[in-house]
Protein backbone atom coordinates (compact mmCIF):
# COMPACT_ATOMS: atom_id res chain seq x y z
CA UNK A 1 0.00 0.00 0.00
CA UNK A 2 1.32 3.45 -0.93
CA UNK A 3 0.70 6.26 1.55
CA UNK A 4 1.03 9.93 0.57
CA UNK A 5 1.64 12.79 2.97
CA UNK A 6 2.67 16.37 2.41
CA UNK A 7 3.82 19.57 4.08
CA UNK A 8 6.39 22.34 4.17
CA UNK A 9 8.89 20.47 6.41
CA UNK A 10 10.91 23.61 7.09
CA UNK A 11 13.26 23.30 10.05
CA UNK A 12 12.52 19.63 10.56
CA UNK A 13 11.51 18.89 14.16
CA UNK A 14 10.10 16.17 16.43
CA UNK A 15 6.52 16.75 15.30
CA UNK A 16 7.52 16.25 11.67
CA UNK A 17 9.41 13.04 12.45
CA UNK A 18 6.53 11.66 14.52
CA UNK A 19 3.98 12.45 11.82
CA UNK A 20 6.16 10.87 9.11
CA UNK A 21 6.68 7.71 11.15
CA UNK A 22 2.95 7.39 11.81
CA UNK A 23 2.15 7.88 8.12
CA UNK A 24 4.81 5.33 7.12
CA UNK A 25 3.31 2.77 9.50
CA UNK A 26 0.03 2.91 7.57
CA UNK A 27 1.42 1.21 4.45
CA UNK A 28 4.34 -0.32 2.61
CA UNK A 29 5.76 2.87 1.09
CA UNK A 30 5.54 6.53 2.05
CA UNK A 31 5.70 9.26 -0.56
CA UNK A 32 6.22 12.75 0.84
CA UNK A 33 5.11 15.85 -1.05
CA UNK A 34 7.05 19.00 -0.17
CA UNK A 35 5.32 22.33 -0.75
CA UNK A 36 7.04 24.82 -3.00
CA UNK A 37 7.91 28.19 -1.48
CA UNK A 38 4.99 29.76 -3.35
CA UNK A 39 2.45 27.33 -1.94
CA UNK A 40 3.90 27.62 1.58
CA UNK A 41 3.73 31.43 1.40
CA UNK A 42 0.08 31.26 0.37
CA UNK A 43 -0.92 29.93 3.81
CA UNK A 44 2.09 30.30 6.09
CA UNK A 45 5.34 32.13 5.35
CA UNK A 46 8.32 31.73 3.07
CA UNK A 47 10.34 28.73 4.27
CA UNK A 48 13.78 29.38 5.75
CA UNK A 49 15.30 26.36 3.99
CA UNK A 50 15.17 26.06 0.22
CA UNK A 51 12.88 23.53 -1.43
CA UNK A 52 15.97 21.55 -2.47
CA UNK A 53 17.30 21.45 1.11
CA UNK A 54 13.95 20.35 2.49
CA UNK A 55 13.65 17.61 -0.12
CA UNK A 56 17.20 16.37 0.50
CA UNK A 57 16.57 16.13 4.28
CA UNK A 58 13.51 13.95 3.76
CA UNK A 59 15.23 11.87 1.11
CA UNK A 60 18.16 11.27 3.48
CA UNK A 61 15.63 9.87 5.97
CA UNK A 62 14.70 7.26 3.36
CA UNK A 63 11.44 8.69 2.03
CA UNK A 64 10.39 9.01 -1.59
CA UNK A 65 10.06 12.77 -2.07
CA UNK A 66 8.13 14.76 -4.69
CA UNK A 67 7.36 18.45 -5.21
CA UNK A 68 3.91 19.51 -4.02
CA UNK A 69 3.12 22.56 -6.17
CA UNK A 70 -0.58 22.79 -5.23
CA UNK A 71 -2.16 23.13 -1.81
CA UNK A 72 -4.59 20.28 -2.52
CA UNK A 73 -2.80 16.88 -2.42
CA UNK A 74 -5.19 14.95 -4.69
CA UNK A 75 -3.26 15.38 -7.97
CA UNK A 76 0.08 14.36 -6.47
CA UNK A 77 -1.44 11.44 -4.57
CA UNK A 78 -3.10 10.24 -7.77
CA UNK A 79 0.12 10.66 -9.77
CA UNK A 80 1.94 8.56 -7.13
CA UNK A 81 -0.76 5.86 -7.23
CA UNK A 82 -1.33 6.41 -3.51
CA UNK A 83 -3.91 4.26 -1.78
CA UNK A 84 -4.15 6.60 1.20
CA UNK A 85 -3.48 10.24 2.06
CA UNK A 86 -2.22 10.78 5.62
CA UNK A 87 -2.05 14.21 7.24
CA UNK A 88 -1.42 14.88 10.91
CA UNK A 89 -2.22 12.50 13.71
Amino acid sequence: MIVYTYGVFDLLHYGHIRSLKQARALGDELVVGVFTDEVAESFKRKPILTLRERMIMLSELGYTVVIQDEFNPIKNATDCNADLIAKGE
